[in-house]
């Protein structure tokens, strides 16, 4: 049997599809509501985040990650939406309740309940919703310090100042961190105060600055960037046995650097390690088994969010009625505001 928010049939819906560089289409359906299967579920989207790096790179056509067709494809992957209906086999969810998944930038749609990341009930109020859509974000960075080995007294350089590289900063100095910033453009107020201890550097002057003198350098650098020179710098800033965590993608729609990127005098001088942040289970497995699983470190960051060790401003601070997607896009590309990301609003 399926239990419905209301009498309905059918839910209209539609998605935003990217079907060429900088051109959006909505592709609609219709949802039926009356036949759904045992384990779906039914929800309608809230808000979602966009995610800079990867969003916006598709928006400009730069190469693909992946062999395949490129378009036309869908964007985004931090959604929050409001059950509406689900089947006959879901268990522990209630109709209004708030879900995250990584569903794209769509109005309504189905999931499998095991698609849902984290849950909170119907009452939670607007804006702790708003810092869940930004959970995702923070996961990236937190991936990058797990797989690099963060552990308390490391001293983490961040390299770029985007979407990631504030995630990746912010969960270094809530775990008691200074983390160090490089970035070529000027940091704002909003990102200055969420990040109270962080030590900001310009990256076009790093050549000036003495880094971590007692080490050698730092002891993990988290790379958010696609361009070469960026990757170089993370090369020098890394101590003799370092780690480097990439969140970008090197040289990605670049002509090759003027420099080898493997060079043995950091990789094996230097005894570097390069790890590029890629994957994590989700598999529903006791914490003997794996510890850090995507649910459960998503309730972990949500934690830090809702109880304000987290300040995610720069990231939903910036808003826009869904509709007007294309504008929120347009200004992340071309960096016209101060914005780390854009909060889309839906059903408001």
């Amino acid at each position: 049997m399926t239990k419905l928010a209301q009498r309905d049939e059918s839910l209209a819906a539609f998605t935003y599809e990217l079907v060429a560089p900088r051109t959006l289409t909505q592709r609609k359906e219709q949802l039926n509501l009356t036949a759904l299967a045992p384990s779906a579920v039914v929800a309608t989207t809230l808000y979602s985040v966009i995610s800079p790096g990867t969003e916006i790179a598709a928006w400009v056509g730069k190469p693909a990650l992946r062999p395949g067709k490129i378009y036309p494809r869908v964007l985004g992957y931090c959604n929050v939406a409001r059950v509406h209906a689900f089947g006959s086999q879901v268990a522990d969810l209630t109709i209004g309740d708030i879900i995250l998944t990584h569903q794209c930038h769509r109005s309504a749609f189905y999931c499998e309940q095991n698609d849902i990341l984290l849950t909170l009930p119907s009452s939670t109020t607007i804006a702790a919703q708003q810092r869940l859509a930004a959970s995702y974000l923070y996961h990236l960075g937190y991936m990058a310090l797990l797989d690099g080995g963060f552990r308390p007294g490391y001293e983490v350089a961040v390299v770029g100042f985007g979407a990631l590289g504030f995630t990746a900063a912010s969960l270094v100095a809530a775990y008691g961190g200074r983390p160090l910033v490089f970035s070529s453009r000027a940091i704002d107020e909003s990102s200055r105060a969420a990040i109270p201890h962080a030590r900001f550097f310009n990256k076009n002057e790093s050549h000036n600055v003495t880094i971590c003198p007692a080490l050698g350098g730092v002891d993990l650098v988290v790379n958010t960037s696609d361009a070469w020179p960026d990757y170089s710098l993370s090369l020098q800033l890394a101590r003799r046995g370092g780690i480097i965590t990439l969140l970008g993608f090197p040289g990605r729609g670049l002509q090759p650097p003027d420099f080898n990127p493997l060079d043995s005098q950091f990789l094996y001088d230097k005894a570097l390690t390069l790890r590029q942040i890629a994957h994590v289970t989700d598999l529903p497995v006791p914490a003997i088994d794996a510890r850090f699983t995507l649910k459960r470190n998503l309730a972990h960051l949500y934690s830090l969010l809702d109880d304000g060790r987290l300040d995610p401003a720069p990231l939903i601070n910036t808003r826009f009625q869904q509709a007007n997607i294309t504008a929120a896009l347009d200004l992340l590309e071309n960096r016209t505001s101060a914005a780390k990301s854009v909060l889309l609003e839906w059903a408001c």
